[in-house]
């Protein structure tokens, strides 16, 4: 079945607990984005260990759209941080993903629109998964880049050891379009979080995945 993951790229600590609140009866996982401006041209709300603050148990997917330091990972080294997502073009993958190992998180990289996911190639015995992104980097709400769509059905047949995931640009139009390749998860955030009732569109989206 495939997993239908809320995503959470907010600017501030209300909206965080507005998010998590709106559909905690239904998930407590959530994916949860850190964008830098210096990587991405904009800046999210950063605050992941605010999650204790919302007294809820809600479990978490860190993307880091930002250039990470190894060292800094140990930071994140809470239980209820399950899976670290990170870009290539940081500047030491394979220290983030010996960190990463060492806190017993998942490790996953991100392929934007204009990568391919053959740059991955080589460090596919040591991940968990990819992460094709529909959108690049940097704020909710986004048009789907079409090339994605290709970039996930690369990923599907080339890394079949891997857990695949999309993230960006998901709408009721073009949904059914994602699912024909089948990923084992899709993050949606704009397409529930826009709605006056988010969780109807949760359990739209689900309902539709969970045919396939």
């Amino acid at each position: 079945m495939i997993k239908i993951i809320p995503a959470i790229n907010v600017q501030s600590f209300e909206e965080f607990k507005q998010r998590i609140i709106s559909l905690i009866d239904l998930t407590n996982y959530f994916h949860f984005d850190i964008a830098k401006e210096s990587f991405c041209g904009y800046n999210s709300y950063d605050d992941v260990f605010d999650i204790e603050r919302i007294g809820k148990d809600v479990k978490l997917d860190l993307h880091l759209m930002d250039y990470v330091l190894p060292l800094s990972l140990f930071n994140f080294n809470k239980s209820y941080i399950k899976r670290l997502i990170f870009h290539l073009k940081v500047s030491n993958p394979e220290g983030l993903i010996k960190v990463g190992r060492k806190i017993k998180k998942e490790i996953f990289f991100a392929i934007e629109p204009q990568e391919d996911p053959q740059i991955l190639r080589n460090y596919s015995n040591w991940i968990d998964g990819l992460l094709i992104m529909g959108v690049s980097p940097g704020r909710s709400g986004q048009k789907l880049d079409e090339r994605s769509l290709d970039n996930l059905r690369k990923a599907k047949k080339d890394f079949k050891n891997l857990k695949i995931g999309f993230d960006g640009g998901v709408k009721k139009e073009n949904f059914q379009e994602i699912l024909k390749y089948k990923p084992d998860f899709i993050v949606i955030g704009s397409a529930i979080y826009s709605s006056q009732d988010p969780k109807s569109e949760y359990l739209y989206f689900k309902k539709i995945s969970s045919m396939v």
